[in-house]
Formats: structure tokens, sequence, C-alpha cells
């Protein structure tokens, strides 16, 4: 890191950035101002206009590290979203946006736009992470201005780009708006596409406006479904018969169905799928084995769904044998269960929130650690905890008891929890209700320091954004010294946090 710092400072003293930015682009590696700060105090006084151009080239680079790799700018974006860094988005949002519009930019706004000076390029997916963002925040103005900014970069509207709007007012159950999407792509002689199509369908079903998802649904098949490909199609379908089951409507959920198996698009794997959940949530156990014998019939082998569903369905029925049926059944498909196909059935029971869900989670355990080829390995561990945690359900005692007996299992298996792990755990617990959660969170904060697990930027976020939300003053303000103490610069969400904990944990101890 001191030796990407000396070689940017010695190109800010020439000021030849587009050198630095070849080197960079080779092996990108990003510099957080936090970081640099200590070390351009030695050249504040003797170099000041280099210490600013420094910092410049550092903001541009930023830039550059993730339009570089598309799949780590989406995650970044995704990352701020769920966290609700509405301010950190718009900062990061604008700084992509301020390098396409200067002269001497390296980073185009759509691949059209590539050049020899440009080299690098944004694309219609991660301008559509950018609007989801801001929506998923509640932040129309933002999204606007997203909108409004392509028009002035010179980017037209892709497909994707309004699929988006229409994915994310959908979600938010903002159909007025949806609707106002639709009739500006529409308003523009945009033809919308299947996925269009599916997501303003799904937008009318989240707000009970049946009778006009269906008419979309029939508007599709006149106009879409011969020139639509099948993939696209069957989202579409799917689509329909999940918002049919959802409004208790089966009668034409199966006619539907019927209709596919005879005159097609042939039912897939999720369109069964739709339907077990179904017969599952209602109840209507006797219905599952017919609808097991259409998928055998179109030699649909299922997934890990399927198989989640149908054990769920075997518990219920008191089938203490489940997992040992579901195994067996999953072999006369030819599948060989692997480690990640019994943690994902494992992570999908945990996910019902159920006694039944947990006791089949335990189950699928136990049967692993049976199975040479398919032992359970810290992934599972952790999403098995992690179930214990968010069991609202279950007795602080029974936490404890299933706590220790899943610890227990780890230590008689000499594995040892990184950082990842602890991290999952740790938010996990702070979201548990009551005392005992915050306690659980700090028992494996102490053991990461007992056991000198690194304790990353996201671990100490994680614990002081929980730790403030649940107003533990004390606790949070130790934490804060540990950080100082561990030597490490906090980053600008970190110090924001610590601003926010500083400030409300001075008036609530105020007399």
């Amino acid at each position: 890191m001191t030796l990407m710092m000396l070689n940017m400072m010695a190109h800010a003293m020439q000021g030849t950035f587009n050198e630095l930015l070849k080197t960079f682009a080779s092996t990108p590696m990003r510099i957080s101002p936090t970081t640099s700060e200590p070390f351009l105090k030695n050249f504040d006084s003797t170099h000041p206009e280099a210490v600013e151009r420094y910092k410049l080239y550092m903001e541009r680079l930023n830039v550059a590290s993730y339009v570089l790799r598309p799949p780590v700018l989406t995650k970044h974006i995704i990352k701020l979203t769920k966290a609700e860094q509405v301010i950190g988005l718009s900062i990061f949002y604008n700084s992509i946006v301020m390098e396409c519009t200067r002269p001497d930019s390296f980073v185009a706004a759509d691949p059209e736009k590539q050049s020899e000076q440009r080299f690098m390029c944004m694309t219609e997916w991660t301008w559509s992470a950018f609007l989801n963002g801001f929506l998923r925040c509640r932040r129309k103005d933002l999204a606007h201005k997203v909108w409004t900014d392509l028009g002035a970069l010179g980017v037209s509207p892709t497909m994707a780009m309004w699929t988006t709007l229409l994915d994310s007012y959908g979600t938010l159950r903002m159909i007025d708006d949806a609707n106002n999407v639709w009739k500006a792509m529409v308003g523009n002689h945009i033809q919308p596409d299947a996925l269009a199509y599916r997501a303003l369908i799904e937008a009318f079903f989240n707000v009970q406006q049946y009778a006009n998802a269906l008419q979309l649904f029939e508007e599709f098949q006149q106009r879409v479904q011969k020139v639509s490909d099948m993939e696209r199609t069957m989202s579409v379908y799917n689509t329909v018969l999940r918002g049919l089951l959802d409004h208790y409507d089966l009668q034409r959920a199966t006619t539907l169905l019927k209709r596919m198996e005879e005159h097609g698009p042939s039912p897939d794997t999720i369109t069964y799928n739709t339907f077990l959940s179904y017969y599952s949530r209602h109840s209507l156990l006797h219905e599952i084995p017919s609808m097991i014998d259409k998928m055998a019939e179109r030699n649909l082998a299922g997934d890990v769904f399927s198989y989640s569903i149908i054990l769920t369905v075997l518990l219920k029925a008191g089938r203490q044998d489940a997992s040992k049926i579901v195994l067996d059944i999953m072999a006369k498909k030819g599948v060989k269960p692997s480690v990640a196909t019994f943690t994902a059935l494992i992570d999908s029971q945990l996910k019902e929130q159920t006694e039944v869900g947990f006791k089949a989670a335990l189950m699928l355990l136990d049967e692993m650690e049976t199975k040479p080829d398919a032992q359970p390995n810290i992934v599972t561990y952790t999403s098995i905890l992690t179930g214990i945690y968010h069991s609202n359900w279950l007795s602080p005692e029974l936490v404890e008891q299933k706590r220790a007996d899943i610890m227990g299992r780890i230590k008689s298996r000499n594995m040892h929890m990184g950082t990842q792990s602890y991290n999952i755990l740790i938010r996990a617990c702070l979201e548990r209700p009551g005392q005992a959660g915050v306690n659980y969170a700090m028992l494996y904060y102490e053991q990461m320091q007992r056991r000198r697990v690194p304790i990353t930027m996201d671990t100490w976020y994680l614990l002081l954004f929980g730790l403030h939300r649940r107003r533990e003053w004390k606790m949070a303000d130790e934490v804060v010294a540990d950080l100082y103490k561990s030597g490490q610069t906090p980053t600008r969400w970190v110090l924001a946090l610590i601003g926010r904990i500083r400030e409300r944990s001075i008036l609530e101890n105020r007399p």
C-alpha cells in the first residue's frame, strides 16, 4: 500500500495521471482517503499542489476501481442500498457521473461511446443498479436525476432500464408510478418485452389489481409471446400462476397449468414448485403426489426448492423418516446431494421460521454428518446458528441449548470460524429481539479478539450499526475505543456512524 501511495505521489508531482491510470488498470487497488491522510501530512508544507492533485487522482482511481469491474460496482451499490446509506450512494453515483463528464475522462457512459481514451464504460446494468438502489431507498427524486443525467450523457434508456423502474415501483407497491413508466415507454414507441410485461403484471398482483394483471397477461399472449424466447415467456407465465395462487384462485391457476401442459409453453420446475408451495402452505397434502408425478412425466428432476417443499410436507404429515425419504427420491432422480445441496436445503428449511422447519434442518444436519462424501462445513454450521438466532419462537433456554450443541459439533470437528462467519452471526444476533441477542453478538466479538480472527471494517460497521440501532451506547463506546486501539483507520461510513453514536451518547447521558 505504501509503495502504491508513493507511486501516486510521484505522478501527482509530475501531473502524469494517464501514466498512473495505465499502471492502475492492470492491477486495480482501492486506496481510501483515511489511509492516505497520515501519508499526505508529510507533503502538506513542501508540495501542497501535489497533495491536492493526489487527492483528485485518488478519487478518480476509486471510480476506476469499480467501473473496471461491473460485478464489484453492482455489489457495492447493493450493499449501500441494503444499509440505506442514501448519502453514500448519492456521493458514489455523483463521482461516476462527474468522471463521465470530464473532457479527459477515461469512462464512457455506455459501450457505444468507448474509445482509446475512454477505455472503461458503464453498462445498462450498472446504471439500472443505481436506479433500483435509489428507488429502494424511496428516493424518487434521485432516481429521476439518474434518468435526467442519462439523457445529458447521451445514453438512450434500454429495455433493461425501463424494466428496472417497473420492477422497483412494483416491489414498493407504487402502482401509479409503474403505470406512468409503462405509458412513457409506449409513448416513446418502445415495444415492451416479456420481462417488462412480467414486471407490470407482478406490480398489479402486488396491489390486488387482479383484473388489470390478467388483462395485461392477455395482451402479452397476443402481442409479444410469439416473438419472445422461451425462458422469458416462462417468467411471465410463472408470475401469473404465482399471482393467481397468492389470490387463492386455485381453479384458474389449475386451468392455466392444464392449458400449458397440453398446448404450451411447457411447464418447468418453477411452475410445479409454485403449486407445491401453495399445496404445502394450505395443507393440501393429498395434491402433492400428483404434482411430483407430473414432474417425473416431463423428466424434471426438481431442484433444492422442490425437495425442501416435499420435506416440509412429509414432516407435517408426521413422518419421522422424512429426510431419508427425500434423499431416496433424489437418488431415484439421479440427484446426488452435495455439501452445497444439503446446506441449501437446510437454509431453506430454516427460512420457513417454523418449528417443523427447524427440526427438518437439524435432521438434515444429522444425515450430513453420517455421509463421508457430504460432510458439513463451516458454512453449514453458520447457517444453522443463524437460523437459531432468527427463530424468535425458540425460548432463551432452547436457544442456548441449540447454540451450545452446534458450537460443540464445530469444536469436535476441529473447525474454526473465520471473519465472514463471525460477521454473519454478529448481524443475526443483533437482529434478535431482547438483551440476549446483544449479549450473543458481543460474545462472538470477544471470541474474535481472543482467537485473533481478523476484525475488518465490515465487522466494526455491523457491530456499531446494530448497537446504535438498539441504543446500546455504553457498549458502542467500548467498541469505538477498541477500533481506535487496533490501529485501523475507520472508513468514511464507519466514521459517520461513530459520529452519530457519540452525539446520541452525549445527549442521553446529559444530566
